[in-house]
């Protein structure tokens, strides 16, 4: 015997998955999928009544007296030493705001099927927006939403491309709104809000580069440390004979000078952007990450695009011998990872096996990095990376760092 509340719960969950396709349907006067929506109630069979007689008298009665949305419909059924009775049988909600109502939805319902129609009014061709612009749609505040309009009727026919967001002269549109709001903009105007899809300029991502030789550093002007959009990066005529990519920062910071080398560092799964070095290809590439879950993956991600580069201190000889110094990973990921070595595939089965392990690459004793990479820095090793010459390479008073 489904209970009003039951047939509620059954009913959210049609409507948590047609509500945007419903309101589309209806302000396209369209037919809506699931639409109307008929709950079986379920009641019992003779047995059972038998055995529930009390139970559904009182089920049967809150039906009865059911003032909702939709119509409930009854059948006579005879039960033994019970007689014939009057039972509800099902549920019928023949519109998608009758089900919008029932299950306490009516206000997002009433949202939706507006901002719909305000836009269908405006670009008749617009096809049905993707279910994040839904949702992004319906979530928008009320006032925020009268700017979006406003924006794609004033940018409709704009060429935006050559012009940050800041530099938009909509009233009330600066970078932090045209970010939050961004991936509902490109979305409706991927619908057809609009003659043209939205692209503005992007400031292109840096990436750190430490150059550890002197002749390196002789080639570009003396500079031993930037940062550099990629696309710049690409343009340098110089040959770097070894490149090590450090996942961490404090670690790239922590190389001394080495003959044809240079470091860099901290893009986190956006490794991708190495494959458009060039001159990164002819060099001998050392990737050195954290021994988790995650590096493994960013490892993997990285050989797409650079196959041939080797790994360092990434192997279950490593990650056994430190474990006291493992830490807690708190989201790992268990995906498979073809591009692995044998000796790289060891250690990711034992993190795997070791829920939540991992052994971050800043925790490995600096004299252990130093044998890894064939090189003494010269400093006495503290056991630990040092953080001082990060600090004071970056102009910070030594008293300081």
């Amino acid at each position: 015997m489904r209970s009003i509340a039951d047939a509620r719960a059954e009913a959210r969950r049609v409507c948590d998955r047609n509500l945007a396709g419903w309101a589309w349907a209806t302000v396209r006067g369209e037919p809506a999928t699931r639409s109307p929506l008929t709950i079986a109630l379920q009641p019992p069979t003779g047995d059972e009544a038998l055995d529930r007689v009390a139970e559904l008298r009182e089920w049967s009665a809150a039906w009865h007296d059911f003032a909702g949305p939709g119509r409930v419909e009854f059948a006579v059924r005879r039960f033994r030493y019970v007689g014939a009775q009057s039972v509800p049988v099902r549920l019928v909600l023949e519109q998608p705001a009758d089900v919008a109502v029932f299950v306490g939805a009516s206000s997002p319902w009433g949202i939706l099927v507006r901002r719909l129609a305000e836009l269908v009014a405006s670009w008749p061709e617009l096809s049905r927006p993707d279910a994040g612009a839904m949702r992004r749609l319906l979530e928008a505040p009320a006032s925020s939403w009268s700017h979006v309009v406003g924006f794609l009727r004033w940018s409709a026919d704009l060429d935006l491309s050559e012009l940050l967001p800041r530099q938009i002269a909509f009233p009330g549109v600066d970078s932090k709104w045209f970010g939050q709001y961004r991936p509902l903009l490109v979305a409706l105007r991927a619908a057809g809000a609009g003659d043209r899809p939205l692209e503005t300029r992007r400031i292109d991502a840096r990436m750190l580069v430490r150059v550890l030789d002197p002749a390196l550093r002789a080639h570009i002007g003396g500079l031993g440390e930037f940062a550099a959009p990629v696309t710049e990066l690409a343009r340098l005529d110089w040959q770097p004979t070894e490149v090590i990519i450090s996942e961490n920062l404090q670690s790239a910071y922590s190389f001394d000078d080495r003959p044809g080398c240079l470091v860099l560092a901290a893009q986190g799964y956006a490794v991708d952007v190495y494959g458009q070095l060039p001159w990164l290809r002819r060099a001998r590439i050392r990737y050195w990450g954290d021994l988790d879950t995650h590096g493994f993956a960013i490892l993997n991600r990285l050989r797409h695009q650079l196959p041939r580069v080797d790994s360092v201190l990434m192997d279950a000889a490593t990650l056994l011998a430190h474990r006291s110094l493992w830490a807690r990973e708190e989201k790992p990921q268990s995906a498979q990872l073809p591009l692995l070595t044998a000796s790289e595939r060891e250690a990711y089965e034992v993190l795997l096996a070791e829920p939540n392990a991992r052994l971050e690459q800043e925790r490995l004793p600096w004299g252990v990095v130093e044998e890894a990479f064939g090189a003494r820095s010269g400093r006495e090793s503290t056991g630990t990376l040092d953080a001082r010459p990060q600090l004071t390479s970056l102009g910070m008073p030594p008293d300081l760092a």
